[in-house]
């Protein structure tokens, strides 16, 4: 990941847990076929992207807790 990257990990309620991470890197938006996006897809309760900023964008994903 870039120096500019951030991660961010919240609980949003007892049973679910919300990922994000953000870059400032423009050439590839999140959700372009990708390894890791797979593994993302299969593992989360629900994903996504959102742009931000040029060029930063962010890919979350909220998965389902215990």
């Amino acid at each position: 990941m870039d120096s500019a990257a951030r991660q961010l990990l919240s609980v949003t309620n007892a049973h679910r847990i919300r990922i994000e991470v953000s870059d400032s890197r423009g050439h590839r938006f999140p959700g372009e076929p990708r390894h890791g996006l797979l593994i993302v897809e299969a593992l989360a309760e629900e994903w996504g992207t959102c742009p931000g900023p040029a060029p930063r964008k962010s890919v979350w994903a909220e998965l389902i807790s215990g």
